[in-house]
């Protein structure tokens, strides 16, 4: 009776090992999560573009970033562990059009998707005016002596001549 308890132990033992390594490679096999490739290119001289920001949307909240790549060296860019769905892709660069890559779909028979070149366009950014102000420093420094601009000073405002003296540098009053 020892013996075939003993012998019913070593085989249930045997057969719960392989059935946890049966059930943790089937995880593997069926993870429920894709991958998107591609290599961003120059439209008129088809060399590849390096360090292009590449954002992937989801189609049901195209407000939110799932996630990004940057192209390498030569323009290439993987976005790995992304889950199952339908996303689009946006390529931006500085100097170039933003490209938009639609109707990427990953599921269980299409876990990887090659979007093989994408191609940007020189454009333009064109901004509104813009106006540069700039203030006179408070301390101003020529050959022979040192400014102070104590109306720019915001503690000087309301006060008197004796309390704008008191607030200069290397100045004592008594």
């Amino acid at each position: 009776m020892v013996n075939s308890n003993s012998a019913f132990m070593t085989k249930f033992t045997g057969f719960l090992v392989v059935g946890l390594i049966c059930l943790l490679l089937s995880g593997n096999v069926y993870s429920q999560n894709g991958t998107i490739s591609g290599k961003v290119v120059d439209n008129s001289t088809g060399a590849g573009i390096e360090a292009v920001s590449v954002s992937l949307y989801k189609v049901s909240d195209s407000t939110n970033v799932v996630t990004g790549a940057e192209t390498d060296v030569v323009g290439n860019f993987i976005i790995s562990e992304i889950p199952f769905g339908q996303y689009y892709l946006t390529v931006n660069f500085i100097g170039y059009n933003t490209a938009v890559v639609r109707g990427i779909n990953l599921s269980d028979s299409k876990s990887s998707v090659n979007l093989g070149e994408i191609k940007l366009k020189s454009g333009e950014t064109v901004t509104e005016e813009i106006v540069v102000e700039a203030e006179d420093p408070p301390v101003q420094f020529t050959a022979e002596k040192k400014i102070f601009n104590v109306g720019q000073d915001q503690t000087n405002r309301g006060g008197n001549a004796l309390d704008v003296l008191k607030n200069l540098p290397s100045v004592d009053v008594d």
